[in-house]
């Protein structure tokens, strides 16, 4: 399926030979999200179906739709989320949505987080192994207290749409959030 950023993204980074995860990669991010048209239901973003996935798994990076199981009392929440998971429940899972940080403390926190990368390949095996216990512990790790949230799937309105390991930098710089408030 053609059309999605993902793919249209990665190729034009590829025609202009820019070379990912690197400091011309995040200013050229820059320069190109700042024309992107984002559709309001996030369709070139959340209707890629080789990429959905029947459920989240621990240090993947995914994005979805969702509807706050107290949408019309939480103070402040994310429609179209873009998660770590790090724990798993048989009801949903307790994730890091990125989006409650500005994009460069998004970048920041990917960045710290790199001392629990599997391997530095950027492919389907790249991973984070992360756990709350953990990254409680540690104080470094304080940015990403305001991106502790949970999940639950019954609330999910579309599957999780799994982010390559190639493209999470470009993930967190996408301005997809769509934050409501009360």
């Amino acid at each position: 399926m053609a059309g999605t950023v993902w793919d249209s993204l990665r190729q034009a980074m590829k025609t202009a030979g820019i070379k990912p995860r690197s400091a011309a990669a995040r200013q050229w991010y820059g320069t190109v999200i700042n024309r992107l048209r984002i559709p309001t239901n996030r369709s070139n973003i959340l209707h890629d179906p080789r990429k959905a996935t029947a459920h989240a798994l621990i240090g993947r990076m995914y994005a979805f739709h969702y509807i706050a199981k107290y949408e019309d009392t939480l103070p402040v929440w994310d429609e179209f989320p873009c998660v770590l998971p790090i724990e798993i429940y048989p009801d949903g899972f307790l994730g890091l949505n990125l989006h409650y940080l500005d994009p460069g403390n998004r970048l920041a926190l990917l960045e710290l987080l790199h001392d629990f990368i599997t391997n530095t390949k950027y492919n389907d095996s790249t991973r984070f192994k992360l756990s709350y216990s953990v990254l409680n512990g540690i104080k470094k790790y304080e940015i990403m207290r305001p991106c502790i949230k949970r999940y639950l799937l019954e609330y999910m309105e579309s599957p999780p749409i799994y982010i390559e390991p190639d493209q999470w930098e470009l993930a967190v710089l996408l301005p997809f959030e769509r934050f409501h408030h009360n």
